[in-house]
C-alpha cells in the first residue's frame, strides 16, 4: 500500500499526501522512508497539519507558528489551517473578474 501510495505522491523531488490520521501518517513514513532507502534515497524534511511543534522524527526544529506558510508544488500551504492558497500578481488577472476557472488557471500553470 505504502508502494502505491509513494508512487502517485511524488512530483520532481517532493512527497505530497494526505493520510487520515496519525497513525497512518507514522506508518507511511516508516514504510516509504524503508522503500527509498533501498534505492539509496533519503526521504526526510517532513511537514504535516498536525505538527505540535515537531515532527514525529525531529527532522524539522520549528514550531507550528514559525511555518505558517510553506510553498508546495508552486502553492502555498497553511498549516495552521491545513489550507492551500493561490498568489497571483494582479497584472496576471489584467482587470478581469478573478473567477473560478481564472483561480484553476493560475493553480495549474506549475503543472504545464
Amino acid at each position: 500500500m505504502a508502494a502505491e501510495k509513494l508512487k502517485d505522491s511524488m512530483y520532481v523531488d517532493n512527497c505530497v499526501t494526505s493520510v487520515n490520521s496519525v497513525e497512518e501518517l507514522e506508518s507511511f513514513q516508516r514504510d516509504a522512508k524503508e522503500l527509498l532507502a533501498m534505492g539509496k534515497f533519503d526521504l526526510r524534511g517532513w511537514l504535516h497539519s498536525e505538527m505540535c511543534g515537531q515532527t514525529f522524527e525531529r527532522e524539522i526544529e520549528h514550531q507550528k507558528s514559525d511555518l505558517p506558510e510553506v510553498m508546495v508544488l508552486g502553492l502555498a500551504w497553511n498549516l495552521e489551517e491545513d489550507s492551500l492558497s493561490v498568489t497571483y500578481r494582479e497584472t496576471e488577472t489584467k482587470g478581469e473578474f478573478i473567477t473560478k476557472r481564472k483561480i484553476l488557471s493560475l493553480a495549474h500553470r506549475i503543472f504545464d
